[in-house]
Formats: structure tokens, C-alpha cells, sequence
């Protein structure tokens, strides 16, 4: 290979290096995050006494306008998703529960909507996770969901099929690995050498 083809290369290694997955960092008592499950169907990933939260997809570029509750999140936009759900199993009594979620991006909206139209919509970005959608897959009149930069705060009482959130963050900027780095230093060092031979020459 010649020296002057080390240059592209190392810079391309350096702009690709280290992505990051947008994380679940903190979270009150009354949340447990959890593995994404396999799959999310009406009685299902079954009865739990906390809200649980999960990831989704990660570092995901949108090839289309994805709508939240509160706006559109633009096409070319790489976003991160999460879910966040309290859930009961048919025929047990009624849980309320109220938590915070914080994640380590900032948050870009929600999807909350009452049978699932936003959420069914969007399920696309929780794969690997396959949702099959069903009625009153969403927040009710009696539940909350608000949001301030990174931390979510909810406030939820369900029966069953549950109560289920989506949630959008920014993807991570990535972050340049230390290989890249040496890779970029032996790009410059090599140019600068070539470019000594074309003056002496």
C-alpha cells in the first residue's frame, strides 16, 4: 500500500471508532431494569411489582419522521429506544406505582397513546424484541408520563394488559478508540514524509 493512501484510511478508522449504546443509568426504588424480553404480547413478559425498563434499539438512524406525543423527530436522526412498562397478569387485582428513570442521553419524546397507535407504530425499534399489539397497550386517563432532559417520571395504576412506555433518546456520540488514534498519528506522520520527498525531489 502506498503512503499516501494511509491518510484516508486513518481518518475513516477514527470517525467509525467506539459507538456507544444510549444506557438506563439510574433508576428510584420502585424500577428494576431487565433484559429486553423475546417477545411482548398481551399477557406477557408477565406480572411484576415494580416497573421495569428496558433497551431496545441502539444508535438507530431514522429513514423516516418518527412521530412522539409531544412532536416529530426528524428523518436522519440516530436515536436510541427504551421501554418502560408496568404490567399485570389477567385476573390479578390492580398495582399502582410511581418511579423516575434516568437514562444517560437526553430524551427526545415518548409514546404513551391509549391502544397502542404510537407504540404499534414504532415497534419496529424494538427489535430484537417481536411486539404483538393489543388493545389498551398504553397510558390511561388516571396514568402519567412526563420527562425533563434525561429523566422520566411516571406515575401508573393497571390491571392488565399494563401500562407500556416508549422512550427516545439521543444516541451516544461515539468516541474514538485509542487504536484510532495511533492508526491517525502513522495517516499524518506518513503525509508528512511523503511531502518532504516532493520537496527534495
Amino acid at each position: 500500500m502506498k503512503m499516501f493512501k494511509i491518510l484516508p484510511i486513518a481518518v475513516a478508522a477514527l470517525l467509525t471508532a467506539g459507538t456507544a449504546s444510549a444506557a438506563i443509568v439510574s433508576f428510584s426504588a420502585t424500577v428494576n431494569e431487565i433484559s429486553a424480553p423475546a417477545a411482548v404480547t398481551n399477557g406477557g413478559p408477565g406480572s411484576n411489582t415494580h416497573i421495569l425498563a428496558f433497551n431496545e434499539a441502539q444508535n438507530y438512524l431514522l429513514s423516516a419522521d418518527l412521530q412522539t406525543d409531544s412532536g416529530v423527530i426528524s428523518s436522519g436522526t440516530r436515536i436510541s429506544s427504551h421501554m418502560v412498562f408496568l404490567n399485570r397478569a389477567t385476573g390479578n387485582s390492580s398495582l399502582s406505582r410511581s418511579g423516575t428513570v434516568t437514562f444517560s442521553e437526553m430524551i427526545l419524546g415518548t409514546m404513551t397513546s391509549l391502544n397502542g397507535s404510537l407504540l404499534a407504530l414504532s415497534d419496529y425499534l424494538g427489535s430484537p424484541t417481536t411486539y404483538t399489539n393489543f388493545n389498551n397497550r398504553g397510558l390511561e386517563a388516571d396514568d402519567t408520563s412526563t420527562f425533563a432532559i434525561d429523566t422520566l417520571s411516571v406515575s401508573l395504576s393497571v390491571t392488565q394488559p399494563g401500562d407500556w412506555i416508549r422512550v427516545i433518546t439521543e444516541a451516544p456520540v461515539p468516541v474514538p478508540v485509542p487504536a484510532s488514534f495511533a492508526l491517525m498519528g502513522l495517516g499524518l506522520a506518513s503525509l508528512a514524509g511523503l511531502r518532504r520527498r516532493r520537496k527534495s525531489a
